[in-house]
């Protein structure tokens, strides 16, 4: 098994071409210009993978916000939607609830006149002391 990395093994074969490419052709350029231009190339395709990376993630970013902005628009129709069904449905209970509202007796009881705890006690002592008068009559009619 080989100790050498994908890379390293790239740039291997890259450098055999060059030296390969620079015995072959002795007139063309030298060993030094062949390896300076495919750094330089290597150079060039890392920035272009950044370059593109920092564009897709930008078309990516927008997409994402546009795509959120639809959502939310979504989200507002739909509850607008059930705030209106919601009032239909009150207006219609309201509507079903208007005879018998109509029809019940009303009473209007002056603020001043509402009764005080006082006055419930009192009430209820006078209760009691009629039942007790309805009972003692009541026994009263039954032993007659």
């Amino acid at each position: 098994m080989s100790d050498t990395t994908p890379e390293e093994t790239v740039l291997i074969v890259e450098e055999v071409e060059v030296i390969e490419e620079a015995a072959a052709n002795p007139k063309g350029p030298t060993l030094e210009q062949k390896i300076t231009n495919k750094v330089e190339k290597f150079f060039l395709v890392g920035l272009g993978a950044l370059g593109t990376t920092n564009d897709e993630i930008k078309a990516a970013f927008e997409k994402f916000a546009e795509r959120g902005e639809v959502m939310r628009q979504d989200q507002r129709e739909k509850v607008e939607d059930m705030r209106m069904k919601w009032q239909e449905k009150r207006e219609e209970a309201k509507a079903r609830m208007a005879p018998a509202a109509a029809a019940a007796p009303t009473v209007e009881v002056p603020v001043s006149d509402a009764p005080t705890k006082d006055d419930l006690a009192s009430l209820t002592q006078t209760i009691a002391e009629l039942t007790k008068k309805v009972e003692a009559l009541s026994k009263a009619a039954g032993n007659a």
